[in-house]
């Protein structure tokens, strides 16, 4: 895959790199590469060409980045309506200087946009990060009010609307990692696709095995951090196709007199309703980088027994070796993940991974109900799983803070 470049002037890069590269004029890039660009997110979508009986109007913000390039023409081709966030649109020299963080995972990022959305009546409010590979959203509860949804129930939207809309290819699969909600594989397997879901963090594993699999088509890719994609051509997250996916769905569901929430109801009660969380345990300095590597080989060593009432009945270091054939599922990672179960068919997995760009432990909880659910049971299980994610979650966040204080407070 050729990378398309607007810049004049490259990095020292070695030969065989630079005869990868092709350069392109700003100018260039306007009549060149943004229209293939636009095209080919459009070729990701599976919504009719004309979604404006449906009325949806969308406020979005680029958060001072590039997003309203790619999404405002994507949605715009759509017949949706789309009121961005001016002032947002602004490069603002880097500055960032309306937001506290231009992180779309972050509901405060959005403060701008759902403020333009009551005073438009938007239904749905978008958010890109800076380059405008990642999407955050928010959608109009049941009160009217804005509800912020999380990067695996964004993904879990995203797959209904493509397994409900698009032609399944015979070779398609879906990628996921092993801290993303199963139950986009649930979903994935009962329309008979292939799935890998227990790939590491970060999109360069999902473009690992679509190297590995030249022959196979990428129906959806997704890690809960808000990254999504669909196609073959773009290795990485793509948060205008995201955009687009999120915004035909939210389309096609107002014509049928229903929200994005509705259509997760109807979701969870046919797999079952799943919870995820994930909490940052924050080290910052040396001393917090060896308390957290301290704990994980602690844990190693000794695999913690259980989390609040529920045992570890498997316990898996990705450090170990693994032999599923493939190079990228067998890449080590500094990853303990431990599935625990507990009376009353109580089950979680709650997955401990040092982040890789900020000085904090990354505590994930997983939990799920069963399948087949009535939807007037469903607030009674909404809130049992979510129980059961809380206790674990705060009961591991309790032993690590235990486990971690001598190392912290001996630097002090």
């Amino acid at each position: 895959m050729r990378a398309i470049l607007s810049v004049s002037e490259l990095p020292e890069l070695q030969e065989e790199q630079r005869k990868q590269i092709h350069v392109l004029s700003p100018e260039r890039v306007v009549t060149e590469a943004d229209p293939a660009y636009h095209a080919y997110v459009l070729a990701q979508g599976v919504a009719p060409p004309d979604l404006s009986a449906a009325g949806l109007r969308v406020a979005f913000t680029p958060l001072h980045g590039v997003g309203h390039t790619s999404v405002l023409p994507a949605l715009r081709a759509r017949k949706i309506e789309v009121l961005p966030v001016e002032r947002q649109c602004d490069p603002d020299g880097g500055r960032f200087s309306t937001v506290r963080s231009a992180n779309p995972e972050a509901p405060e990022s959005m403060t701008m946009a759902i403020q333009l959305a009551e005073e438009t009546g938007a239904d749905l409010v978008l958010a890109t990060d800076p380059d405008a590979d990642r999407l955050g959203a928010c959608v109009r509860g049941r009160d009217g009010k804005f509800v912020p949804l999380d990067g695996n129930r964004l993904g879990v939207l995203m797959l209904d609307h493509v397994l409900a809309n698009a032609t399944i290819p015979a070779n398609g699969w879906v990628l996921t990692t092993l801290v993303t909600t199963p139950l986009l594989a649930t979903m994935a397997q009962a329309r008979g696709l292939a799935v890998v879901d227990d790939l590491l963090v970060g999109f360069k594993h999902h473009a690992g095995m679509a190297a590995e699999h030249p022959e196979r088509t990428v129906v959806f890719a997704c890690e809960e951090s808000h990254g999504y994609n669909r196609g073959d051509e773009i290795r990485d997250k793509d948060g205008s196709i995201a955009a687009l996916l999120l915004a035909e769905a939210a389309a096609l569901a107002k014509q049928r007199g229903e929200t994005l929430l509705d259509v997760l109801d109807a979701v969870w009660c046919r797999f079952g309703y799943h919870r995820e969380k994930t909490l940052n345990y924050m080290a910052p300095g040396l001393a917090g980088r060896q308390a957290i590597a301290a704990l994980m080989q602690a844990w190693r060593t000794s695999p913690p027994a259980g989390f609040a009432g529920l045992t570890t009945r498997r316990f898996e270091d990705r450090l170990q070796p693994r032999h599923t054939g493939s190079p990228t599922r067998d890449l080590p990672g500094d990853v303990l993940s431990l599935e625990l179960e507990g009376e009353g068919g109580k089950k979680c997995r709650l997955v401990l991974r040092p982040s890789g760009t900020e000085p904090k432990l990354k505590i994930y909880g997983l939990a799920r109900s069963a399948p087949e659910i009535d939807r007037a049971a469903l607030p009674v299980l909404v809130a049992q799983i979510d129980a059961v994610v809380e206790a674990v979650l705060a009961d591991a966040h309790a032993q690590i803070e235990v486990m971690m204080r001598p190392w912290l407070g001996s630097a002090s």
